[in-house]
């Protein structure tokens, strides 16, 4: 599984790159790609290649390779909180507080 696909990096892209081609060896591999800001789409064309019609929908893109899932919203409440103050060691005073 690869999260928060939408940070980009060197190091991910490999990744990415990588399990492409391992996916050609074993099909069977499942890979899971996730973001809460993520463009589906583009990472499903990236994965199906040259293999398949880039034209149509997400659910129409990956054929036997993938699917898109979307889940809409927050799973639970989150609730942000802000220091009156800045601290000097983040992590010792998110401990305290």
């Amino acid at each position: 599984m690869v999260d928060e696909a939408h940070e980009r990096s060197l190091s991910s892209d490999v990744l990415l790159g990588v399990l492409k081609k391992i996916r050609k060896r074993r099909p069977d591999l499942r890979v899971v790609v996730s973001s809460a800001t993520l463009q589906a789409e583009d990472f499903l064309r990236f994965f199906v290649g040259d293999s398949a019609d880039h034209g149509g929908t997400g659910s129409e893109i990956g054929g036997s390779v993938g699917r898109i899932i979307s889940l809409e919203g927050r799973m639970y409440p989150v609730d942000i909180h802000y220091l009156e103050q800045p601290a000097e060691d983040y992590v010792e005073r998110a401990v305290k507080t």
